[in-house]
């Protein structure tokens, strides 16, 4: 029996990519995991889900990577404040084109729902944009 994942496409592809990630990079730990979302997939796959799935996949890794290097640069006493601080902003960045690609994804499909993100102002007197 075939239990599909209760989530928008956008949702999947996303979490299907971050499982594939973990499984190559961590190991068996999440085998089972990536094997229920594969069949899935597997399922559903064609040339327009492929390159969703590797666009995903790809901005995924960069995080990841940023996201390791921020933790390296903790053990590290040559790391500086500015170098994490830069690292954070990459972050933020690669997530923006994350996001953009999940609402690209809902938009050219009609499935999902937009992702919206809201700039928090710490000024409250400030004009919201």
């Amino acid at each position: 029996m075939l239990t599909t994942p209760s989530m928008t496409l956008p949702d999947f592809l996303d979490r299907y990519s971050i499982v594939k990630l973990k499984l190559e990079r961590i190991g068996a730990v999440v085998k089972s995991e990536y094997e229920f979302y594969k069949t899935y997939f597997d399922n559903i796959n064609n040339e327009q889900i492929s390159c969703y799935s590797d666009e995903l996949y790809n901005i995924n890794a960069q995080i990841w990577d940023a996201e390791k290097d921020i933790r390296n640069g903790d053990k590290d006493e040559q790391f500086t404040a500015l170098e994490g601080w830069n690292l954070c902003l990459l972050v933020r960045d690669l997530n923006r084109k994350r996001n953009s690609i999940k609402n690209k994804i809902q938009e050219e499909t009609g499935l999902g729902f937009k992702e919206v993100r809201v700039n928090i102002i710490a000024n409250p007197d400030e004009e919201k944009s």
